[in-house]
């Protein structure tokens, strides 16, 4: 082992720092480039071909509006035209249908006319049989309500001698005369004399001598029997009695035989009152009848003349306007064939304008749009151009890059490979069987091992490449042995937290073994300050102070002001050695000896 090991060992930590750092920046920047250079690129493209765009489309607008423009006038020529002649048109056309309408209106204004005079005679002459049957029918109800009353008068006077069938309701039967006036007549004089054969009934004598005796028969019996009882003497009661019963027979008999008497002479007085209020009810129905019956034939006539006047009226009506409405045909179609070929002949020339005016602005767009799709694509072509150009730019960076990477990643690895080596040969692991030929070394070694560290690519400034063709036998991670430069930089500050002592403590009895098989026998000085493990952490080097106590100082200090004065020797053995054997002409005590 030559040179301070350690300081060989960051060195080769900062070529591996330095080899990413670099790989790192140069690929940024490479990268960095290469964007720049597409930006550029694509910004001037998207410059010009925005700018060819922009004037592609100017020109297309203003060919568009040039269009519109013009289509624009020759559709207000034509709109403008086109309304002159189909005002004409529908003038003309108006004016025709307008005269025959009027001739229109004019016929049907005669046929509501005449409809209206049909209908105003109908109800004039209806008015007067209706007016007639009412006036009869008010006449003959009258005269039934008449006879209604002579016949309840008359079985009122007679009803305890008539049996209850005693109606002048039969079936007595009269033809109704020509003149319902003489009809009339005929029912009053019927009546006239059912009221006379009534006071006739009210004459008949035996009704009322049947009635007196009614009266008078109370007054007979009390008679009877008071002189029955003068004549006896008032001697008994059986003699009046029976005077009186006797005299009650005497004249039940007379009454029965005056009301069979006044029965007889009662239907006989009665039956002329039944019938002539028969004959009366039969002539008032008659008459109904045939009034009602004729005034229905009259109406019947006036509305089948009415029909009649109104169907000759609307046949006149329609042929009229079926004449009408030929002439309108005529007319109209006369109008139309004037005016519809004016109207095509216009269209036509003005959709031939029209389309002759597309035409030419079509053409010209198209020459725009070709125009416009070469100077696209060879703006297109010289941007690819560009992009090309970059990526080869871009592509040779990347290869040189990866040149240069692989060279700095073999040398590293073969270092690190080297320096492992030479570390495994001078501190084997202590399972290593060459512990078992171990002599003591006669000179001190350069450095002492301590352990094995990690040398992470990804930890360091920049990070290892993220292509993996970079990677292919490229460890992101290198094994080193950790080294301390002896005795020159030697010192190790180890900080950690209560859960990692234990590993911290290891480490330094780790690195005090090293020193003992490091350094020649009697060469070495242990200080030993353990105030928190009181000992414990270090005890097992106490053995040493079996063979020489100075190895370990005498014992492991502990207490505060044993360990300033340990320090205070140390600080004082340092002064004497720098003061009186280094002084300005040596760097080290090695350097000394």
């Amino acid at each position: 082992m030559t040179g301070p090991f350690a300081s060989r060992e960051r060195s080769l930590v900062e070529v591996l720092m330095l080899a990413v750092r670099e790989q790192t920046e140069r690929s940024v920047k490479a990268q960095s480039l290469h964007d720049e250079t597409i930006d550029e690129a694509d910004r001037s493209y998207s410059h010009a071909l925005r700018t060819e765009t922009q004037g592609w489309e100017t020109d297309r607008e203003a060919v568009t509006a040039k269009l519109e423009r013009t289509l624009r006038k020759l559709e207000e020529r034509f709109t403008e035209r086109n309304k002159e002649i189909e005002s004409a048109y529908q003038s003309e056309r108006i004016a025709a249908i307008e005269k025959l309408n009027k001739e229109e209106r004019a016929i049907d204004e005669k046929l509501k006319e005449t409809v209206w005079l049909a209908e105003t005679v109908f109800d004039s002459a209806e008015a007067e049989p209706r007016l007639l049957l009412e006036r009869i029918t008010r006449s003959l109800d009258g005269a039934r309500l008449r006879a209604t009353e002579i016949e309840n008068e008359a079985l009122r006077v007679a009803r305890s001698y008539l049996s209850k069938d005693t109606s002048s309701h039969g079936e007595t039967h009269a033809d109704g005369p020509e003149d319902p006036e003489d009809g009339l007549k005929q029912v009053q004089a019927s009546l006239d004399a059912a009221e006379q054969s009534l006071l006739g009934l009210r004459r008949a004598w035996l009704l009322k001598l049947a009635g007196s005796v009614m009266f008078l028969t109370p007054l007979v019996l009390i008679g009877v029997g008071v002189g029955a009882a003068f004549a006896t003497g008032w001697s008994g009661w059986q003699i009046p009695a029976m005077a009186a019963g006797g005299a009650l027979a005497i004249v039940v008999a007379i009454i029965i035989l005056l009301r069979m008497l006044g029965a007889k002479q009662m239907r006989s007085a009665h039956k002329p009152v039944r019938l002539h209020l028969a004959e009366a009810r039969a002539m008032a129905d008659a008459c109904q009848k045939q009034q009602e019956e004729s005034t229905a034939a009259q109406i019947t006539l006036l509305a089948e003349k009415k029909r009649f006047d109104t169907l000759a009226a609307r046949e006149e009506h329609r042929e009229a306007r079926a004449a009408v409405e030929a002439a309108r045909k005529s007319d109209v179609q006369a109008v139309d064939d004037e005016f519809k070929p004016r109207l095509a002949a216009w269209r036509e020339k003005f959709e031939t304008d029209r389309e002759r005016i597309r035409s030419e602005a079509a053409a010209t767009i198209d020459e725009l749009d070709r125009n416009h799709e070469q100077v696209t694509a060879r703006l297109k072509a010289e941007h690819e151009e560009r992009i090309e150009e970059a990526e080869r730019v871009y592509s040779d960076e990347c290869a040189s890059l990866e040149r240069d990477w692989f060279e700095r990643m073999a040398a590293v690895r073969a270092a690190g490979t080297d320096m492992l080596e030479r570390a495994q040969t001078f501190f084997p692991a202590w399972t290593d069987d060459k512990w078992n030929e171990y002599h003591p070394p006669t000179a001190a070694t350069p450095a002492i091992r301590f352990g094995s560290m990690l040398a992470d690519g990804e930890c360091f400034e920049g990070s290892m490449p993220e292509d993996e063709r970079l990677l292919e036998g490229v460890a992101a991670q290198y094994e080193l042995p950790a080294m301390l430069d002896f005795p020159g930089s030697c010192s190790l500050l180890i900080e950690t937290g209560p859960e990692h002592r234990p590993a911290g403590i290891a480490t330094l009895q780790n690195l005090m073994l090293r020193l003992l098989t490091s350094i020649p026998p009697g060469k070495l000085r242990f200080t030993i300050i353990d105030p928190v493990g009181l000992g414990q952490s270090f005890a097992g080097f106490m053995h040493l102070a079996d063979y020489q106590e100075s190895l370990v100082s005498n014992r492991i200090w502990t207490d505060s002001k044993h360990i300033e004065g340990r320090l205070t020797d140390l600080t004082e053995h340092m002064e004497k050695v720098i003061q009186k054997y280094l002084r300005n002409e040596f760097e080290s005590i090695e350097s000394y000896n």
